[in-house]
């Protein structure tokens, strides 16, 4: 119901996701609800969100392998906006979220609770004015952990703030500038870009981005930062580390060349794009195997320091097939080169070729449904050819340890019916066909995982 120009809703959703063919009992729940308001100059929303995932894998790079987990997590927040007069518009956000992972009954990692508890919130402000556009933001986010283990440190807060430009100048041209910056315990990290429309006509658009980007190491949160303060997870999973110089920040360049064509039944995009890494750091093994247990062991190296280039393509084609279907292309490939070598084996280990397409479909307003048939290629993992060959006897059975994994094809599936008053149902398959495929020589068979999803949806006011 509508009530002068102010609407009031409220949705709530729940998730559930299993993996029969690889471990019934894996099992990932999720409830969520949303609440919020909008009106002719505001919109304001509030959102909670609970997560369970008792004694699922968390994949860890350090370990080698999956470790099995009790995952759970929780988020509330909220976000909104407003329209201050004709040329000012503000935009606001703040939340706060547990991650908490534990032991399960089958690994012994996290024999001590480790526990992520964020704070973020942050405010923008726009205006606009006849052909250009500027605005400015600023947040803060607070990040703390706890765990059994002393840590010389265990707590971060990260200070951004930052500007943005955008004009058009003439009927052709939309140029384009920003500017930001990140600040914790001293240290800082920046960020600046540029950018160049030019609208051939109004189906052709050709667009040029060029970016330098700095991250501070304390944002990655991950195992490496925190193992270097002190924290034992490693230690306690039997991995000997060294890291051999301080990290501070890794700084990504890049220059983009796209082109956007739109049509009456469709569109294309391509974009083609060059990145330069200075001061990257990476994890080096050297894996033997204990094949009963399937555990992998190796010290660990991590090399700071790395510079290396990446080409990367990405193209998209999107098609109307009917009057309530359509069909999505998209492929993305990239190649590394003239690069450290420890940073050219890791991009080796991330598919060169990812291509999608999905046929979306509804026959009537009351249900409709995707299919997506998507390919990845081979990846090389370096790291574990000592162990190429090997049988190891994991809980899922024995599967033998490959360097080198295939690419795979996978189809995927779903159904949505909204032909209830409030509600709506998503049910569906990944991986229909049950193919077997590893994104990892050591991590889980992803195998057939089903999912269902409802919603219920309120509108008041």
């Amino acid at each position: 119901a509508m009530r002068g120009s102010a609407r009031g809703y409220v949705a709530l959703s729940g998730n559930l996701e299993q993996h029969p063919f690889v471990d019934p009992s894996m099992r990932r729940r999720s409830m969520s609800l949303r609440a919020g308001l909008r009106t002719s100059h505001s919109w304001h929303e509030a959102i909670a969100t609970a997560m369970d995932a008792p004694d699922y894998i968390h994949y860890s790079e350090p370990f080698g392998r999956g470790v099995r987990a009790d995952q759970r997590a929780l988020l509330a927040g909220v976000s909104g906006g407003l329209q201050l007069n004709g040329a000012w518009r503000t935009r606001y956000r703040v939340a706060g979220s547990e991650n908490r992972l534990s032991q399960s009954a089958d690994d012994p990692v996290f024999a001590d609770t480790w526990t992520t508890r964020r704070g973020r919130g942050g405010i923008d402000v726009e205006r606009r004015v006849s052909r250009s556009r500027v605005g400015a933001f600023a947040a803060l986010e607070h990040r703390e952990v706890n765990t059994a283990g002393a840590l010389t440190r265990n707590d971060d807060t990260f200070a951004r703030t930052g500007a943005y430009w955008e004009r058009r100048a003439g009927g052709a041209w939309i140029l384009s500038a920003d500017a930001a910056g990140t600040f914790a315990q001293g240290d800082g990290a920046a960020t600046i870009g540029a950018g160049a429309d030019w609208v051939v006509r109004t189906a052709d658009t050709l667009r040029t981005r060029v970016r330098v980007s700095q991250r501070l190491f304390a944002e990655d949160d991950n195992l490496w930062l925190w193992s270097a303060r002190g924290a034992d997870l490693l230690a306690n999973g039997g991995v000997a580390f060294s890291i051999d110089a301080p990290v501070t920040r890794t700084t990504v360049s890049s220059v983009d060349v796209g082109w956007t064509s739109t049509g009456v039944m469709g569109g294309l995009d391509v974009d083609l794009g060059l990145r330069r890494f200075d001061d990257a750091y990476v994890d080096q093994h050297t894996f033997a195997l204990n094949p009963v247990a399937c555990v992998f062991e190796s010290p660990v190296n991590v090399v700071t320091g790395q510079t290396g280039h990446v080409a990367v393509v990405r193209t998209r084609l999107w098609h109307t097939l009917g009057n309530h279907s359509w069909g999505d292309f998209s492929w993305v490939y990239h190649e590394s080169f003239n690069g450290d070598p420890a940073l050219g084996t890791r991009w080796q280990t991330i598919p060169r070729n990812r291509l999608t397409y999905t046929i979306y479909a509804r026959p009537s307003p009351a249900w409709g449904f995707h299919l997506r048939l998507a390919h990845i290629s081979s990846t090389l993992w370096t790291d574990y050819a000592g162990v190429d060959g090997t049988v190891c006897d994991a809980g899922e059975g024995p599967f033998t340890v490959h360097s080198q994994l295939r690419g795979a094809t996978t189809l995927d599936a779903g159904v949505q019916v909204t032909g209830f008053r409030h509600a709506t149902l998503d049910v569906g398959a990944r991986n229909l066909f049950n193919t077997p495929v590893r994104y990892h020589p050591a991590g889980a068979l992803q195998a057939l995982t089903v999912y269902a999803q409802f919603v219920l949806n309120w509108e008041t006011l």
